[in-house]
């Protein structure tokens, strides 16, 4: 930032060891707005949208690929809940052998669906149903990418795909199909994972991306080396290690050691002269990186000890550079354990059904996303933030309601934006996220329902994990907080869901039809191992509001 700000006319390069450095570095500048050249440093592999079609190509090319379908349905395009997921691919009758493409044709299988997710699932089917029956019709890429089209594939980035990119792609899966097909879907990644030359739409770009190798022979206004500290690779003790050499008549030699947990004198030996001519090797690199410099150079490493790692570029000019002044960019937080939770990233509505598959120009290249599309990616949100309320919930029940107050509650936000951080929530959401988090667990410590919740009870556990079997399956099961009082176990599930219109009182009613059969599995479930009569509630943080109802023992 600062040499474009104070240099804008000239260029800078960014020159690395190993291209493995550089790995999605290009897409950072992008993020920036700053156009970038690549020399055969990112894979197409990595891209979101190639991720995407692979995916898809798997699962139309292989209908037992069962992982290749399941992301399938878990893409913004159909978007399934985790427990939809789980409830279509665990039922009664399902099997392992059974494919996903049976389970969405099964009547059965679709009832144990919600109904959002029973609506997702139809839509979907219908469009890769039409696409089945096209395939015959045209090549492998030309039915892939119509396919995603008609999907809402483009829709579903989170930025826009680069035409050139996309050209790429469907060159490099010509060059792996045969006969316009694959013999083994699982292997499609293979064509992408070499690095590919790219560049910007803009052919003025100032900043080139590339090996210190790629380098030689250029020249730059700026340079900068980052990485400097990184282990080269190769850098382990070999099973067998040998030199080359010349022998006193000038006969060529070889010297040969193998691997001894006691190192003999002869792989001392060997073991000297390699680390000799690799410090020359890393000097030489040194050198040519350097010099590729008009004007200004940049060392950029990052050093956790008092040495550079051993046989890195930085210990070639430790010397010189020793006393620099360093700069502390530790992260002081103790994070800890972290559970990471993927968000949702799913379209607001199903997509729409298109009546005829022969209707090209319907879903075809030229689409430009008019059909309506809008992704719904702010409500996922949600999900993290239940995440966060219930842990801070058991962390308070742990520690007492008598050691947490309405102030202290406050005070914690930063940590509660530092959790839903980490739990992915973008940077737009975290304020308005992390204000819900406050809201919540100061609308526990005042409302006198939800202190008795949390408060100490008889026999109290929160996240209490139970098992049952049913249909010759164990099921496992997590309560959000159980107690006994007066002699009744309650049940209690936390939800921060709040209406978004229509009254309260409507909202709730829904919540309960919704959880029923949830908590009364939970009740079931202790019923096995509680004689006591039981009662579930759901309550709501937020509003805050509790509905409880007794469950009738089986």
């Amino acid at each position: 930032e600062q040499e474009r700000r104070e240099r804008p006319d000239k260029n800078i390069a960014v020159l690395v060891q190993s291209r493995t450095h550089l790995a999605g570095f290009q897409a950072m500048l992008r993020a920036r707005g700053w156009a970038a050249r690549a020399v055969e440093i990112d894979a197409l592999y990595k891209e979101q949208f190639v991720q995407d079609l692979l995916g898809l190509g798997r699962a139309l090319t292989h209908i037992g690929d069962r992982l290749a379908w399941l992301a399938v349905l878990r893409a913004p395009w159909c978007g399934l809940t985790w427990r939809d997921m789980e409830a279509l691919v665990n039922g009664p009758d399902s099997s392992p052998e059974t494919t996903i493409w049976e389970l969405i044709h099964d009547a059965a299988a679709l009832a144990r669906l919600s109904e959002d997710g029973c609506d997702r699932v139809v839509a979907v089917r219908s469009v890769l149903a039409e696409a089945m029956n096209l395939r015959a019709r045209t090549s492998l890429g030309q039915w892939l990418e119509s396919t995603w089209r008609s999907l809402g594939g483009p829709e579903a980035l989170t930025k826009g795909v680069d035409p050139a990119r996309l050209d790429q792609f469907f060159a490099l899966l010509d060059e792996a199909t045969q006969n316009s097909d694959i013999a083994d879907g699982s292997l499609l990644e293979r064509a992408f994972e070499k690095p590919v030359r790219d560049s910007d739409a803009n052919p003025d770009a100032q900043i080139d991306i590339m090996t210190i190798h790629r380098a030689k022979g250029l020249e730059f206004d700026t340079v900068i080396l980052p990485g400097l500290n990184r282990k080269p690779r190769n850098d382990d003790r070999r099973l067998l290690d040998w030199v080359d050499g010349t022998g006193p008549e000038g006969e060529s030699l070889t010297l040969l050691a193998p691997y001894t947990q006691r190192e003999s004198a002869l792989a001392r030996y060997i073991r000297n002269i390699n680390n000799k001519r690799g410090s020359a090797e890393r000097a030489r690199v040194l050198y040519v990186a350097a010099t590729r410099a008009r004007h200004r150079l940049h060392l950029v490493w990052g050093c956790d000890a008092d040495k550079p790692v051993g046989n890195s570029l930085l210990s070639q000019m430790w010397s010189v550079v020793e006393s620099e002044t360093r700069i502390d960019v530790s992260d002081d937080a103790d994070l800890g354990e972290q559970f990471f939770q993927p968000r949702l990233r799913r379209f607001s509505k199903p997509i729409e059904i298109v009546p005829s598959a022969e209707s090209r120009e319907s879903v075809g290249v030229d689409d430009n996303g008019e059909k309506g599309l809008e992704l719904d990616w702010a409500g996922t949100a949600n999900v993290q933030i239940g995440i966060v309320v219930h842990n801070w919930l058991n962390r308070i029940t742990a520690n007492g309601l008598d050691v947490w107050t309405v102030g202290r509650i406050a005070e914690a936000a930063p940590e509660y934006r530092r959790d839903l951080q980490l739990l992915g929530v973008e940077s737009d959401e975290l304020d308005a996220a992390m204000q819900r988090v406050r809201g919540a667990l100061i609308g526990v410590l005042n409302d006198p329902r939800g202190r008795w919740i949390i408060g100490e009870r008889e026999l109290a556990e929160s996240e209490l994990t139970l098992s049952r079997v049913e249909n010759n399956q164990v099921i496992h099961l997590r309560l959000d907080r159980t107690f006994v009082e007066d002699g009744i176990r309650w049940i209690v599930d936390y939800k921060t869901s709040s209406p978004s219109d229509g009254s309260q009182n409507e909202f709730l009613d829904s919540e309960v039809e919704r959880y029923r059969s949830q908590l009364e599995s939970y009740a079931s479930a202790m019923a096995s191992v509680d004689t006591r009569p039981i009662r579930v509630g759901l309550y709501f943080p937020l509003l805050p509001a509790f509905r409880d109802w007794e469950v009738s023992r089986p």
